[in-house]
């Protein structure tokens, strides 16, 4: 009687199957685990733990991190009163205290870095979505909600376990379009993204990336990324034109001008197929540049005729 043919993966001992299995997340180790009754039995508890990991994460919670199911209005109470030094504060001036929220975003919002290192480990998704709360996984989330102060570590520890900075075209912006200037950590977060492949989304991402220190540095990395500057939504007034909080101060430096350009020649053509603003506007408001660009032109047959259209205004 023939012998039936061995399965080589089958065969390999536990210890090389969990070292591979740590490779993947939790649902490319569950399709796995599908194709054979060995392989089912081998990944049960791994399986049996990121199951587990889901649930935690989704648990609905209260301010404190506490679950809804086990809180009386009574023991919120306490608990405000407690956090306060036992001062009489009712729980109605405390409306936070009650809001409601999945425990991995209260996890995220509040800074809890252990907690999240456990979730993870157990092989909970770094791309979860908190569908309805929040549509955006969560990188988007720990990038804008403040971390209790360890926004990095947060995002580090979601990069490191496989969070997808270019998830849904997540716009990971510095500056929201109320802020003026970066926040303290702005950087390091962003470096982070941009290390681990994140690409810009819109215009409004590079200019954000140029109000940081080395700015040119990150925006070269999110070009280099694959960014398609083109594709960003560009106008002219982008490109040249200025803040529209500070009418005095320009959106983009000559310099980032230049350094766009020469990243994207093609981005001149936002410049040109508005002309007949565009160049009265260079040249009333940037002669500076006006000037450097035709004693600098480029190659780009578009931006010589930009520039001999201004050398007619000067």
């Amino acid at each position: 009687m023939d012998e039936q043919p061995t399965n080589l993966l089958i065969e390999l001992p536990n210890e090389l199957h969990l070292q591979y299995a740590s490779y993947l997340d939790a649902r490319t180790l569950s399709r796995l685990s599908r194709t054979c009754q060995e392989l089912k039995n081998k990944f049960s508890e791994e399986l049996e733990r990121a199951h587990e990991a889901h649930k935690w994460a989704l648990a609905t919670v209260n301010y404190g991190g506490g679950e809804w199911e086990s809180q009386t209005a009574a023991d919120v109470e306490a608990r405000v009163r407690r956090y306060y030094l036992g001062a009489s504060i009712a729980v109605a001036s405390h409306p936070e205290r009650w809001s409601r929220s999945s425990r991995i975003r209260n996890v995220i919002e509040q800074g809890r870095v252990g907690l999240l290192e456990k979730y993870l480990k157990a092989r909970g998704d770094p791309n979860l979505r908190l569908r309805p709360e929040i549509a955006s996984p969560l990188l988007h989330l720990a990038l804008y909600s403040g971390a209790g102060g360890a926004e990095a570590t947060i995002v580090r520890l979601l990069l490191e376990y496989g969070a997808e900075p270019n998830l849904d075209n997540f716009q990971f912006r510095v500056l929201n379009e109320d802020d003026e200037y970066p926040q303290p950590g702005d950087e390091e977060r962003i470096k982070l993204v941009l290390s681990h492949g994140g690409r810009a989304t819109d215009e409004w991402t590079i200019f954000s990336l140029y109000q940081l220190d080395g700015g040119s540095a990150l925006v070269r990395m999110a070009v280099a990324n694959g960014t398609n500057l083109m594709e960003l939504g560009w106008e002219w007034y982008d490109l040249v034109g200025t803040l529209l909080w500070d009418e005095a101060r320009n959106r983009y430096t000559d310099d980032q001008v230049f350094e766009l350009l020469d990243l994207e020649p093609q981005l001149i053509t936002v410049v040109e197929k508005s002309a007949k603003y565009s160049i009265p506007y260079i040249r009333q408001h940037r002669p500076a540049l006006a000037e450097r660009l035709i004693r600098e032109p480029s190659p780009v047959y578009r931006l010589a005729n930009l520039c001999e259209d201004l050398y007619h205004y000067l």
